[in-house]
């Protein structure tokens, strides 16, 4: 029998905020496997089990920072690894655009991501953890769409998109590799839309809040601001229930800015975020 004071003394590591988040999804993810119950104040579980999950975190952590994790963000990820199906892993890359239009070439922070996540899946592989990485381009809800400003976005985009494909089969498999237009299709999707009955609440104020300092510095105006966000907010909860209907569905945000991805969080998404090189 233990408490969360003895397992950390165990495991050797500070008792701090961090330390027994990881310890406590940890024994949560246990409950649920049936591997650890608790007997009044105590924990009945094998050691030998604990310490193989806080080792799998501690070899993961140069990938992963978990001061952006829940602590149920962490018991869904263990949980996945308990059971015995792969892992999901959903990346998903936004184009590189201009002012205007979109890059003919993949952008610096897209491909050291890609780099990242390709020693990230070679070191799954060594700890002999089974996972499938769905290398995502978001090719809709598009922005800079506007024919009058910029005629040639559609080829611009096409060459982008071809330019990110050739990049990423560098690393991944070419079915590992997809546009998120074939999964979505139509011009509704391309150009985007919002659904009101989606953009409300605390998750969606607060994503409204650190998404209107971004846009701002673009020039937008507010109701520019607004639809964009809009937009994201419903794209964000459509690409959600995508990633929850896969079995071991996991969400890796690939953009820096991960207060976007509480969008996920709030709709159950387990979601796992790289750290910022």
């Amino acid at each position: 029998m233990y408490n969360y004071d003895n397992l950390l003394e165990k495991l050797k590591v500070g008792n701090n905020i961090e330390s027994r988040k990881k310890v406590k999804a940890i024994i949560h993810a246990l409950i649920k496997n049936g591997d650890a119950i608790f007997v009044k104040q105590a924990i009945d579980t094998d050691y030998q089990k604990v310490e193989y999950l806080y080792e799998i975190l501690n070899k993961l952590e140069r990938f992963f920072d978990y001061h952006y994790n829940s602590k149920i963000d962490l018991t869904k990820f263990l949980c996945s690894i308990l059971n015995d199906n792969a892992l999901n892993i959903d990346a998903i890359f936004c184009p590189g655009y201009t002012n205007n239009g979109y890059k003919n070439y993949v952008g610096n922070n897209n491909t050291l991501r890609l780099m990242t996540l390709y020693q990230l899946a070679s070191k799954l592989e060594e700890m002999e953890i089974d996972a499938h990485f769905n290398i995502m381009l978001a090719n809709i809800f598009l922005e800079n769409t506007n024919i009058l400003v910029n005629p040639n976005w559609k080829e611009e985009l096409v060459e982008h998109e071809k330019k990110f494909i050739e990049l990423a089969n560098k690393y991944f498999k070419r079915d590992e590799i997809m546009k998120m237009s074939n999964i979505y299709e139509g011009d509704d999707y391309q150009y985007g839309f919002v659904d009101e009955k989606l953009c409300h609440g605390k998750v969606y104020d607060s994503f409204l809040k650190n998404n209107i300092v971004f846009y701002r510095k673009l020039g937008w105006s507010y109701e520019q601001i607004r639809n964009r966000i809009d937009k994201l907010y419903t794209i964000y909860s459509i690409t959600s229930n995508y990633i929850n209907n896969q079995e071991n569905g996991i969400y890796l945000p690939m953009e820096t800015m991960y207060s976007r991805s509480k969008v996920m969080t709030k709709n159950d998404v387990c979601t796992m975020y790289l750290r910022k090189k």
